[in-house]
């Protein structure tokens, strides 16, 4: 728990002699699905219910010992967030022993004891480098277990009213949205996408979808694309589903194509060379899958080589380099 004691101990606090186990607040919810509720359980990990308006789970993920859930607005989190965080501490430490009690004689400047879910917690400045830029507040879920919720003043939500409406949730349940958020996996059954014509051959575009999809909570997987033509063939697949939007570009039978998939349903794809401002967007086929509804595979073929950018209708963007064997170029017609 060393990451979250150095919170704790920047706090001068941590622990409650309060103990118990959890109170059942995730009965409830236990069998609510998506990004406002999750299964309860002992996992370890917390979550919030109800979310904030326009917020959603961005990210879930293990640190060490410590889980914690990111949330964001849209589950963006280029935007405003705020996280939940949950570690196992050693309720007999002298050091945290000593640094719950300055804190509840008020010694600690900017901390103040508060309670959650009937046990004592602490409430204080989130910081950076001294600057304050947010709150954060702690507490004892069990002896054993310290939560804690670190908001950004940018978020706009309030960490006590925050602390009051989280539950534990289900190993099932976190163990799904660290898949669905961070990515991994399999991958599921190839389905064709698209298919046309170059010159008179025809090409085929393959969507592989993540083994799985979607999770029962949030799946920000992307999956992946497979194109042949000629005889040939080229994969934006891996060995780790990526939960990012995906292109290359390949030579298949003489010709150079771009293919990919991209995080977002608009089902239109425009393609255009990084910077240049002369070359001429191409509009690349493209299709929504009704099993995968929020992806939009596309494929385009070139005259020229050149590195280029896919952009979709709602603004989701992704890059490909030359082929292999060709020099980086960004100066086609």
């Amino acid at each position: 728990m060393m990451g979250l004691a150095l919170v704790l101990v920047g706090l001068a606090a941590c622990g409650s002699a309060d103990g118990g186990e959890a109170d059942g607040r995730g009965d409830d919810p236990a069998d609510a699905t998506g990004t406002t509720a999750f299964a309860a359980g002992t996992s370890g990990a917390f979550a919030v219910t109800p979310v904030p308006e326009g917020f959603e789970v961005a990210r879930a993920y293990r640190s060490d010992d410590q889980r914690a859930l990111v949330y964001a607005v849209d589950g963006d989190e280029d935007e405003a967030t705020f996280t939940v965080a949950s570690s196992p501490v050693d309720p007999s430490s002298p050091e945290l022993q000593r640094a719950r009690e300055l804190a509840r004689e008020g010694a600690t400047e900017g901390v103040t004891t508060v309670e959650v879910h009937g046990h004592e917690g602490y409430r204080g400045p989130l910081t950076d480098e001294g600057q304050v830029y947010g709150d954060l507040l702690v507490w004892f879920e069990r002896p054993d277990l310290a939560v804690e919720i670190r908001a950004p003043f940018s978020s706009g939500v309030d960490v006590e009213e925050l602390a009051a409406r989280t539950y534990e949730i289900s190993e099932e349940a976190f163990d799904q949205l660290v898949l669905g958020t961070t990515g991994g996996g399999g991958t599921g059954a190839p389905v064709e996408a698209l298919r046309g014509q170059v010159d008179g051959d025809t090409w085929v575009l393959t969507a592989v979808p993540p083994e799985g999809y979607p999770t029962r909570s949030v799946d920000r997987r992307v999956g992946c694309a497979q194109l042949s033509f000629r005889g040939e063939s080229a994969t934006t697949c891996s060995s780790r589903v990526s939960v990012l939007s995906d292109a290359r570009e390949a030579m298949l039978g003489g010709v150079n194509f771009m293919f990919g998939v991209l995080a977002d349903g608009g089902g239109e794809v425009v393609i255009t060379q990084p910077e240049n401002l002369r070359g001429t967007p191409v509009r690349a086929d493209a299709v929504v899958l009704p099993s995968i509804p929020d992806r939009t595979w596309f494929v385009a073929s070139f005259a020229e080589v050149c590195d280029r950018v896919a952009t979709s209708s709602g603004g989701e963007m992704t890059t490909a380099a030359v082929p292999a064997g060709h020099p980086h170029r960004n100066t086609c017609s």
